[in-house]
């Protein structure tokens, strides 16, 4: 998709016409590749603004920013090819089936490296995507996570959206707490990052390995008698 060298990839997909390396702080370095995914809508119209913000932004290198349509359940990039995968505002978008939000999820994993970070935010609709139902999701496929689902933390958040009033969302700890323990998200934004880990290998797994060892040592021995 344009990526070359040794850079790490970052993908953002469901990508509008603000990729978030032109509105938030998390901002790219020079060893860094942005490829950015277009998932519904007008897409010529939609390309035409985004481009326009990259070309005015400064400081960042046109050379590592591609943008490409294409469908978030069959990416196409190579298994474990990408090093930071980000979600902003996708999960809350109604015209996305929950059905395709987890298989879009699925193939992101899919992609993911080990050790890498899959990244969601949610700042316009986050009631149409409950925190507690993303966890399940990611944790279904086995990411870990990794920070607690930050409800209302402007400087986390800020590195990847912008467009929404602080103020609003300065919430006492132990109220961000009761909202984390019951699920509920009263139209707060959050952000939630997990991570791929090595899957391990299940008990039944091992079991089968232990008996074909002991089988073949076994078998070993009869035909040396």
């Amino acid at each position: 998709m344009g990526c070359e060298g040794e850079k790490r990839i970052i993908l953002e997909i469901g990508v509008g016409e603000k990729p978030f390396p032109t509105v938030g702080k998390r901002q790219l370095s020079e060893n860094e590749c942005y490829i950015g995914v277009y998932l519904y809508g007008d897409y010529k119209s939609t390309l035409a603004n985004a481009k326009d913000r990259i070309k005015k932004h400064e400081g960042l290198d046109k050379r590592n920013v591609h943008l490409v349509k294409a469908d978030g359940r069959g990416l196409p990039l190579r298994t474990e090819s990408v090093d930071e995968i980000v979600f902003c505002n996708v999960f809350g978008y109604e015209k996305i089936p929950p059905q395709n939000r987890i298989q879009m999820t699925q193939d992101a994993t899919r992609v993911l490296k080990i050790g890498g970070v899959l990244t969601v935010v949610e700042t316009y609709t986050p009631w149409e995507s409950p925190f507690n139902e993303v966890r399940s999701n990611m944790h279904s496929l086995g990411l870990t996570e990794h920070n607690n689902f930050d409800i209302g933390n402007i400087a986390a958040i800020d590195q990847y959206a912008d467009g929404f009033d602080a103020e609003l969302f300065n919430l006492p700890s132990f109220t961000q707490h009761f909202y984390k323990m019951h699920g509920y998200i009263p139209e707060l934004p959050y952000i939630a990052r997990f991570t791929k880990v090595q899957p391990r290998e299940g008990v039944l797994t091992r079991l089968k390995s232990f008996i074909r060892n002991k089988l073949s040592r076994w078998q070993n021995c009869v035909s040396l008698n």
